[in-house]
């Protein structure tokens, strides 16, 4: 499976998700799925968490194999900023009263802010990290990744009233573990390492809690933990390569317990965020289709267009 398919089945789920976003007040039937009851609302969301995972991997895979980090960061800040503009008008529309917005998209802060941080991290990483030895590599990775984190947690200086740039980054989707995603897609280099990283940051993403100082050691620890399996996959062979996979999954399984805050709605997110992994695992290393700007054209005007066609027929 190349990266244009994978990007286009993230684009197919990303227009569920957000469809069902801005229609929101006319998919309130419900149904049983598995004795439980659930809107098609709801149902329709929980599909669209598949597309970020294979966003994501697609943005990592770019940044690994892109000639040009500083220009492809730059690009992506060029596209963040040009498709924040729909989203700007739409927010001007919701304020005058002259549309409505539902599930709270005024204010919207779009994906391209994610990934234009993810980029930045990756060029960092190129400049001052990448040919250092393996233990300085896994500390300056955490490093960043709890700098990240720290800046995201200060809520007075990434605010409304602060630079737009700050606003922007600290609002944008998924973050802040989000934005480390496709930031550890560009570091690993196995399927497994892939999937791995996949299942952990989607768990960091609906279950991760570090308003204290015990969730910042622990975030701390799982993020050297995951380098580490990512240093050491070559290191085993035979029967101790099987111990070390076995090992690594149960790391997974371990710190979603510690990370679980057991609201089932939110591990749901995480089930079905994971469906993306088989579309992760069937990838081939290759390109694919060459519709360069494809999703940096629809993501913006789906966006608008679902938000007007959503006046005229529902509001």
């Amino acid at each position: 499976m190349t990266v244009f398919f994978i990007k286009l089945l993230a684009l197919i789920f990303m227009t569920i998700d957000h469809f069902a976003a801005f229609f929101e007040d006319i998919l309130l039937s419900e149904f049983s799925v598995a004795g439980r009851h659930i809107s098609l609302y709801m149902f329709l969301r929980l599909i669209g968490r598949i597309s970020y995972p294979l966003f994501a991997f697609s943005v990592g895979i770019g940044l690994k194999h892109t000639k040009d980090l500083k220009s492809h960061t730059e690009r992506l800040l060029m596209f963040a900023i040009i498709s924040q503009l729909p989203l700007l008008l739409l927010e001007i529309l919701s304020r005058n009263n002259i549309i409505k917005l539902a599930g709270g998209y005024a204010y919207f802060v779009n994906i391209m802010f994610t990934f234009l941080v993810a980029s930045v991290f990756a060029y960092i990483h190129e400049k001052l990290i990448k040919d250092r030895a393996i233990g300085d590599k896994i500390i300056g990775i955490v490093c960043i990744s709890i700098i990240w984190l720290t800046f995201y947690m200060f809520d007075d200086f990434a605010s409304n009233n602060s630079l737009p740039i700050f606003y922007f980054i600290k609002s944008s989707d998924y973050a802040p573990f989000g934005i480390l995603l496709p930031f550890f897609i560009y570091l690993a280099k196995t399927k497994f390492q892939y999937a791995l990283t996949t299942i952990v940051f989607l768990i960091m993403i609906y279950e991760a809690d570090f308003s204290t100082f015990y969730g910042i050691l622990l975030i701390a620890f799982v993020l050297f933990g995951l380098l580490l399996i990512f240093y050491c996959e070559n290191v085993f062979s035979g029967k101790m390569k099987i111990l070390y996979y076995v090992s690594a999954l149960l790391y997974c399984v371990v710190f979603w317990g510690l990370f679980s805050n057991y609201k089932s709605d939110i591990s749901l997110f995480v089930v079905f965020a994971s469906i993306a992994l088989p579309a992760i695992l069937l990838y081939n290393g290759e390109k694919g289709g060459s519709l360069k700007y494809l999703f940096y054209v629809y993501y913006p005007l789906h966006l608008f267009a679902f938000a007007i066609l959503a006046n005229v027929f529902v509001y």
